[in-house]
């Protein structure tokens, strides 16, 4: 027999329902249906194209200030609108927002004894969008001399935002940790193996995150206490015009940006990290399809892939990954010396009942005895 060590008992996987909300209305709510998602991505392509042709970049060679600014500003200078700038671009993007569904199941609290319901699992389902494509106009004010960022790492960005009419929409102009999507963890506030708290990060706009993969980061960055930020290299920026159904659609942003409307979003990548989303100590870039590990990898990449028999839960968003009642965090462990240590996700170790590794097969499960897991039914 082999034994590995564990902090906590098996996630039951019985008695499973879904949150949802009331449709009970009788509390005087209403709800006010939201725009026709086309109608305003026509609306706000005439309002872009329009502000394309009346507006450049402004550049002040003394300070380096670089924004957009109006034609009719007295600062204009004869330059070139934004249309025939030589930085003027356009790309397409999907709207690539997923609709997160909590699954909660009746549990054992370790400490109690006591059978509670949890959240132990979230459902991610893409979001229907009647457009099937956004055009962004956007301007590569400078490339970045680091590396390019995956779709799913974490960001340091600094970003200030402005309405159609020049006006500033959000201040200051300083960095903050983004990250997407949001996990089992961070919904509920704790890490559901451990315990442990884990707070929720910000999330970028589909629009905004989507760009970044236009530039790239810093070569480095050092913070200091006071939030100062000292670069190594450039980090990439750049200046886009985002349509409200890619930014933030019927929701207002303070008192400058109305529902609906599109957005100028001025954002610098200052530094990316590579993240293990469900912390179950495989990187989330390895819980992919493994003929595409070491691949250029998309979204789809991540969200398409799972071996739990819940298809809209992720591997890499999903902390039993077999579904065989043990965390996939507990199946990498093993102790030396007294010492709790974890195998790297592709080591041959991790092959105890068949050539698929534990973890991924819910054939191969260990049994609680004692405080600690045993594998009983070894190759």
């Amino acid at each position: 027999m082999k034994r590995i060590f564990a902090g906590l008992s098996l996630l039951s996987l019985s008695l499973v329902f879904v949150n949802c909300k009331s449709d009970d209305n009788s509390g005087g709510t209403v709800t006010v249906p939201l725009r026709d998602r086309t109608e305003v991505y026509t609306e706000n392509k005439t309002d872009i194209e329009k502000f394309l042709t009346n507006n450049y970049i402004y550049e002040n060679k003394e300070t380096g200030e670089i924004r957009l600014d109006s034609i009719q500003s007295k600062d204009y200078d004869g330059e070139p609108i934004l249309k025939d700038d030589p930085r003027f671009k356009t790309i397409k993007f999907k709207n690539d927002l997923y609709s997160i569904n909590p699954i909660a199941t009746k549990t054992i609290d370790p400490y109690t004894g006591m059978w509670k319901d949890a959240v132990s699992r979230l459902e991610y389902n893409p979001f229907d969008d009647a457009v099937q494509e956004y055009e962004i106009n956007y301007f590569i004010i400078e490339e970045g001399t680091g590396s390019h960022v995956l779709p799913i790492d974490s960001t340091y960005v600094k970003s200030k935002v402005y309405n159609l009419n020049n006006e500033v929409v959000s201040n200051p102009y300083k960095p903050d940790y983004y990250s997407y999507p949001l996990t089992i963890h961070e919904y509920n506030g704790s890490n559901v193996v451990t315990g442990k708290s884990v707070s929720r990060p910000a999330q970028l706009t589909s629009g905004e995150r989507q760009l970044l993969s236009l530039i790239k980061t810093a070569t480095s960055i050092k913070t200091g206490a006071d939030g100062s930020v000292e670069v190594e290299g450039k980090a990439g920026r750049l200046i886009a015009i985002i349509p409200s159904g890619l930014y933030t659609f019927n929701n207002p942003v303070g008192g400058k940006l109305k529902g609906y409307q599109p957005a100028i979003v001025d954002i610098s990548l200052y530094y990316a990290i590579e993240r293990d989303h469900d912390l179950d100590g495989i990187p989330s870039k390895y819980e992919v399809d493994p003929s595409k590990i070491g691949t250029e990898l998309t979204l789809e990449d991540y969200f398409s892939y799972s071996t739990s028999g819940f298809s809209n839960t992720p591997n890499f968003l999903n902390v039993d990954d077999d579904n065989d009642g043990v965390p996939t965090y507990l199946e990498l462990q093993y102790k030396e010396n007294g010492v709790v240590k974890h195998y790297k996700y592709d080591d041959e170790k991790l092959k105890m009942c068949t050539d698929t590794p534990n973890y991924l097969d819910r054939t191969c499960r260990p049994y609680m005895e004692e405080g600690e897991w045993v594998w009983k039914n070894l190759k």
